[in-house]
């Protein structure tokens, strides 16, 4: 099974909310991550895209990416989304919704490091639906990586 499959399946099996959306990971690398979900799972009364489908969409392609990539060097965290702020800029109606991230590799390097010294990390991500050229909505993210040592007590917490 190649990554983004993998993801994929993980992404389905942890937010059971991706697998209603038909959520599926196209592209996933240290720079980035594209994810996809079908418009007729995910729009509203008018036929374009629900904005908590967006959202949706947007939050999960941070959350992937930095799953995916902190998986990569040996960590997982428990990631967070610790705000965020969506600008819906004009209606979506491709027949595929599509999030695109775009980030530095070496941002999860420098979580890695923060995480492995037992402090906790946070990061500002930028997700551009369906592309940073035209974008339809963006999120602009905060989220949050607890350490190894502090995910483990609130899993076990929430147990």
């Amino acid at each position: 099974m190649g990554r983004a499959r993998e993801l994929e399946q993980t992404l389905h099996e942890l937010v059971p909310l991706s697998d209603a959306m038909g959520v599926a990971v196209e592209r996933v690398s240290d720079d980035g991550i594209v994810l996809t979900a079908p418009l007729s799972a995910n729009h509203n009364h008018a036929g374009t895209a629900f904005g908590g489908s967006l959202y949706s969409l947007a939050c999960l392609a941070g959350w992937a990416w930095l799953r995916a990539g902190l998986a990569d060097r040996g960590l997982r965290p428990m990631l967070v989304i610790a705000e965020g702020t969506m600008r819906y800029l004009r209606p979506a109606h491709e027949d595929a919704l599509r999030a695109v991230l775009r980030a530095e590799p070496e941002t999860l390097d420098g979580i890695a490091i923060r995480l492995r010294t037992g402090r906790r990390a946070r990061v500002d991500l930028d997700v551009h639906l369906p592309d940073d050229s035209d974008p339809v909505a963006v999120l602009t993210a905060r989220f949050a990586a607890l350490p190894p040592a502090e995910a483990d007590a609130a899993r076990e917490k929430a147990r």
